[in-house]
Parts: structure tokens; sequence; C-alpha cells
């Protein structure tokens, strides 16, 4: 293993892998876009994410060494200028995300979906610089593919373990975090974009990475090792995270499952609410005099209007006689017959 980058020992191949992650994870922000996050909101948001991890991170690398500070076997200097602990990054991280979403207002499941494809690659390249530190290292094996670390090693911890193959975890973690990044990959293309809900690809990479290090754990050999009952400090947060991925996969299942059933269903409920409380009739409107006085009254629940008769015409009905039509000249006319003419006047009489 190389622990430096060069001969003269300035710069450790643990800090430039990191930097090599960082570096892919803002290129995949600039120039992959999977969802339909803007590019400066792409940028920002990885850049809150990067802080917020890197400060988990340190975090909880302190927390797991306050017994040992405590007793004094290592120096509170040691453990600044030693190694991060990915479950603080992540932790880091994720309330990077959320201050960024709940400031500027942007959906915290697209942010999710944004960062779940890039955090992978930046692990892979993390776990190569870990390789090279000696750190993170596994339990010795008989396997083929057992790795010796050499006494130049910068982790003190391998002196006790020099000369016998250990398990190289790192390579694990880098082939899966890898494994991980392709099904995601996967999931973001053009043939699943806009069929998968929100929050379905981050949910898939925490459930899968949380079994991966689950199982990794048990291949892990660090002397300082942090336990919560039976399992270790990453595998107690890898069994929190792996039945929230679960449930919220159920969760989006179901409601899948439903919308492929009902479609419509807000619509449908809709319809089913206005068929049972029916909006009340609108009234009808009269019809306007001249003077813009209704002519006639609307009776109610739709009954026809009785005529208004006006006081001319009752007083025409009541004092003329009704005239009767002369119907046999005017069936003379119907029957094209010749009306005969007027008598002639006599004598200049009628």
């Amino acid at each position: 293993m190389h622990p430096y980058l060069d001969p003269w020992h300035r710069i450790p191949m643990y800090g430039f892998m990191i930097a090599i992650g960082v570096v892919c994870v803002v290129l995949l922000s600039l120039f992959w876009h999977d969802t339909k996050l803007k590019r400066d909101d792409a940028v920002y948001s990885t850049t809150f994410a990067l802080v917020g991890g890197f400060i988990g991170a340190k975090l909880l690398s302190i927390l797991q060494n306050i017994p040992a500070m405590a007793s004094g076997r290592i120096s509170f200097l040691l453990v600044l200028q030693s190694g991060y602990v990915f479950y603080g990054g992540f932790i880091g991280g994720l309330v990077g995300i959320i201050i960024y979403g709940l400031v500027f207002k942007i959906n915290l499941l697209t942010l999710f979906d944004f960062a779940a494809l890039r955090v992978p690659v930046g692990q892979a390249f993390g776990r190569i610089g870990c390789l090279c530190a000696g750190c993170c290292f596994g339990r010795p094996t008989d396997m083929p593919w057992g790795i010796k670390y050499p006494p130049s090693t910068l982790n003190p911890s391998l002196n006790e373990l020099y000369g016998q193959a250990l398990h190289p975890t790192q390579i694990y973690e880098t082939i899966y975090c890898t494994l991980i990044f392709i099904v995601l990959l996967v999931m973001t293309s053009k043939y699943f974009r806009g069929k998968l809900m929100k929050g379905v690809v981050a949910t898939t990479y925490v459930g899968l990475y949380a079994v991966c290090r689950f199982v990794n754990e048990f291949f892990r050999f660090d002397m300082e090792r942090k336990f919560v009952g039976a399992v270790s400090t990453s595998q107690f947060i890898s069994i929190l995270l792996v039945i929230g991925a679960v449930a919220a996969w159920i969760a989006a299942i179901l409601i899948m499952q439903k919308r492929k059933k009902s479609p419509g269903f807000a619509q449908k409920f809709v319809d089913r609410m206005a068929y049972i409380m029916p909006p009340p009739p609108k009234p009808k409107q009269a019809p306007a005099t001249a003077d813009g006085e209704p002519a006639t009254d609307i009776a109610p629940d739709g009954a026809q209007p009785e005529a208004v008769v006006s006081d001319s015409a009752e007083a025409v009905a009541n004092d003329s006689p009704a005239v009767e039509p002369n119907t046999s000249s005017t069936d003379a006319i119907d029957n094209g017959a010749d009306i005969p003419d007027a008598p002639a006047e006599q004598d200049g009489k009628a």
C-alpha cells in the first residue's frame, strides 16, 4: 500500500482520493441532470450536503473515540487528524440537504433522489483512500484475495497484524457502492423517468447500502470497535435504516397499486360528492319589460308562472262582449272562392 502520493510524504492518498470523489460528485451535479432540479440548486445543494457531511463524519468519529480519549490511549489531536465515519457524514449531509430545501423551498424528495445517485461515487473513491491509508481493514483470512499491509502503514493498529492476510473490506465496499450506483443509474434513466414516485431512488440507495454495510461489518477487524449490544455502531444504524427503507418501499408500492387500479381517484371522489350533495339550482331570471321591471313572477320549484293580465285588458274583457269572427267569409277566402262585390249605391244612399 502507498499511504502517500508523493515520495516526500506530503500528499496523503486518503485525502487525495476523497478529493477525487468530491470532484466527481460536483461534476455529476453540474452535467448529469436526472431530475428537474435547476443547475444552480444542484450545485448549491451539493455544497450544503458536502459541508454537512464532513462536519457530521468528524463529529461521529470524535463521539466514538470519547472513551479512548478519556483513558488517555488516544489524544484529541490524533482523533482530529484521523479519518471520518461515513454514517456521521450521511446524517450530516442529510441535514445539510434538508436545510437547503427548507430555506429555498425546494421539494425535499427531489433533493434526496438527486443526492442518492451521487453519494456512492464519492464513497467508492473514499474507500480506496481507506485502503491506501490502512484504515477500515478486515479480519485475518485464508482467502487468496487477502492483502498484507507493509509496516509503513499509517495505522499503528496494523502493527499487531503485520504479515497476516486480511480481508480487503475497503475493496468490498468499493465494489458494492459501484453496483449500487449502476442500479440507481438505471432507475434514473429515461426508461423509468416519470414512472417512479419521488423518494424511491433515495430509499433504494439507503436500503441497499445499509444491507451491504451490515454484512461487511462482519469482515472488519478494527482494533477500536464500538458496539451497541451485540452489534457495532454501524450495524445498529444499518438496522434502523433498513427498517425505514422497507417501510417506505411498502408505502410506495401500495400507493402505486392504488393509482393503477383506480386512475383518477381524486376526480372520482369529487364526482361522487357532487352526486350526493348537488349544488342548489340557480334562480331563473324573468324577462324584463321596457321600464326594466320583470314581466312575470317565477313560481317556486319550477312551477309554470301564471299569466299576468294588465288592467286595461281586464277592463276590455269585462265591459265588451266577445266578437266572433266571420267564419263564412274567412272560410271562403281560405277555399279560394270569389267574394261578392258590395251593392251599388242607389240615390246616394248605401
